[in-house]
């Protein structure tokens, strides 16, 4: 059986497929690649995932396969809604965990990934685990870019969930109920009290500072216009991910 899966999943939405994450990774490049492929060079890059796929409907499959690059399998699914996709991903491929990785964050890296896969390990009761949000707030509506889940969870929220509200994401559930599934949330790290969009001032930044921000950035719902104008303002910040693209 495998032990943690990383999904990703660019599945347009059934009732407005205008609206779908795919058409956002067609309309945006950062350093001039698609956003799925940096999303998925993260989770490659993750040392605590046996396995990486991106999820996507039978009618999108090749255009998302066109994007992703290819040493990651798009899996076309007709699962109607997030929660089950997750739970049928992980069921056929036999996870025992999955890593829900969004596909609008791009910033998300490995470290993140890895210190949530390092955390869980260490917690065999939890339910669901990721970053506190800004400000400590936690709700049903509130996501992070990464999210570690048991598949035991997945199965059961997938069983009980039958609001279509509770199904728009494939934790929502579980996390409206901490009663009934054990939620953990670990401080996210940042540099500092605010986040500044911005490099050191002699326009060289070390590894450390570099996957700082990148970290901090990961635990954060940044719209990704907001993120490609960042990056094309800052002209190290932009070099250092077109050498790392090399």
């Amino acid at each position: 059986m495998m032990e943690t899966l990383g999904i990703i999943d660019a599945s347009p939405h059934p009732s407005n497929p205008q609206s779908s994450p795919w058409g956002l990774i067609a309309a945006q490049r950062l350093a001039g690649r698609p956003l799925l492929e940096w999303v998925v060079r993260g989770a490659l890059a993750s040392s605590h995932l046996a396995r990486t796929v991106v999820l996507t409907s039978p009618r999108t499959l090749e255009f998302i396969r066109g994007l992703a690059p290819a040493q990651v399998e798009v899996i076309a699914t007709r699962a109607i809604d997030p929660l089950a996709r997750f739970a049928e991903t992980a069921r056929s491929l036999q996870a025992q965990a999955v890593v829900n990785i969004h596909i609008d964050g791009p910033l998300v890296d490995a470290e993140a990934i890895d210190q949530l896969c390092q955390a869980a390990q260490g917690a065999a009761s939890v339910d669901y685990l990721t970053w506190l949000p800004p400000h400590g707030a936690t709700s049903a509506e509130q996501e992070t870019c990464v999210e570690w889940v048991s598949a035991r969870a997945l199965e059961r929220a997938d069983r009980s969930a039958v609001r279509p509200s509770e199904r728009i994401s494939p934790t929502r559930h579980m996390r409206g109920r901490p009663e009934a599934f054990e939620l953990q949330y670990l401080p996210a790290p940042e540099p500092g009290e605010a986040i500044e969009f911005s490099w050191p001032k002699n326009g060289q930044a070390n590894d450390d500072e570099c996957n700082a921000l990148l970290l901090a950035l990961a635990n954060r719902r940044w719209d990704c216009s907001q993120i490609v104008a960042m990056l094309e303002r800052q002209k190290a910040g932009l070099e250092r991910l077109q050498h790392e693209a090399a």
